[in-house]
């Protein structure tokens, strides 16, 4: 472990991968500002989850990549170069990539912190090691591990602090007004997609959940999906007997975060919306799959199992789709035990 007396100025946090990878890393840029006053820190991320971390008050400077990685080595080497006149005291490589990895190294970073378990983890001059497929800790846990080996000191409560501009609130508020709610009526959020990250809920059981949501309990229902999700939340509206109302398409992260943060409920499978409203402290219901590396102690809501659902089944390594004798296990999941935790969450007693 690094000499916690070290005097850092500037550390440089990489995650470029995905929107709930990106939430689940905030608290690791709180952590090292909380343990280091005075000291700059930076984000490498890619451009379309930059937004929602976009005014963060631990985020001095955001680094955008189009990609996950460079796509050569001449991209890598001047990305370096631009590390390099940046003069970063330390850099945490969250989720690791040999170029990012190689980054680091040629921008002559003088700590270097990420896994132990690489080919190219000699790249690294400060190591830890866990093998996050297993799945053995929560990844946000497992992203603070990366602090701590330079010595921070982990805040409580852990906080996202994601910050919602006046403009987003307002764009939020225009639409829920839509909605028509009586006085006091509650409404949910249904996300059916999850990019493909783990085994989806069918969609036949969030239509019904929906219907059920609406005719038995009164809730009015969103259904909300991202840009390239437009097809399947129409599929799912229009395999609905009670309609909901659409968020799809042209919004930004800002304003999906400030939607969320209005409902009452938030309903989806595995997926990044789901860690953005837990960040936004809106009760979620998750449906999970049993997939190792998949499984909710390692990517559920953090620290809320009792949000989460999942087949009776027991886990495994991986899906082996027609041939699993369960056939697909989350259909096993009833809508009946989704009703009855969206009630407990909601406050409801069904008469």
């Amino acid at each position: 472990m690094v000499n916690t007396q070290h005097q850092f100025q500037k550390i440089l946090v990489i995650r470029t991968d995905r929107l709930g990878d990106v939430i689940l890393t905030l608290p690791v840029l709180s952590a090292l500002k909380a343990t280091f006053p005075g000291i700059k820190t930076a984000m490498m991320l890619r451009s379309y989850t930059a937004e929602l971390v976009d005014g963060h008050p631990d985020v001095d400077e955001i680094i955008l990549l189009k990609q996950k990685e460079p796509r050569s080595f001449r991209e890598t080497w001047r990305l370096a170069q631009e590390l390099k006149q940046k003069n970063f005291d330390a850099v945490l490589v969250i989720h690791p990539t040999f170029k990012l990895a190689l980054t680091g190294y040629l921008a002559k970073i003088p700590i270097r912190v990420g896994t132990g378990f690489r080919s190219y983890s000699f790249l690294f001059n400060q190591k830890v090691y866990h093998h996050r497929k297993r799945g053995e800790k929560h990844e946000l846990d497992f992203n603070l591990d990366l602090a701590l080996k330079i010595g921070a000191q982990i805040p409580a409560p852990i906080e996202f602090k994601i910050q919602i501009p006046e403009t987003a609130i307002q764009t939020a508020q225009e639409f829920i007004k839509s909605l028509d709610l009586t006085s006091g009526q509650k409404w949910a959020i249904i996300h059916p997609g999850s990019g493909g990250s783990a085994k989806d809920w069918p969609l036949e059981k969030f239509a019904q959940l929906n219907d059920r949501l609406q005719s038995e309990l009164s809730i009015k229902t969103v259904l909300t999906g991202g840009p390239d999700e437009t097809d399947l939340v129409m599929n799912l509206s229009n395999m609905t007997v009670h309609k909901p109302h659409l968020w799809i398409g042209r919004r930004g992260l800002k304003e999906l975060a400030a939607l969320i943060r209005e409902a009452n409920l938030f309903i989806s499978n595995s997926t990044g919306p789901l860690h953005l409203a837990v960040a936004v402290k809106t009760p979620v219901i998750g449906f999970f799959c049993p997939i190792v590396p998949c499984l909710p102690r390692r990517w559920g809501p953090y620290h809320q199992m009792d949000s989460v659902l999942m087949p009776p089944v027991a886990s495994c390594e991986k899906c082996t789709g027609e041939k699993c004798k369960h056939g697909n296990c989350m259909a096993l999941i009833g809508v009946e035990q989704a009703i009855q935790m969206a009630m407990d969450k909601l406050k409801i007693d069904k008469k």
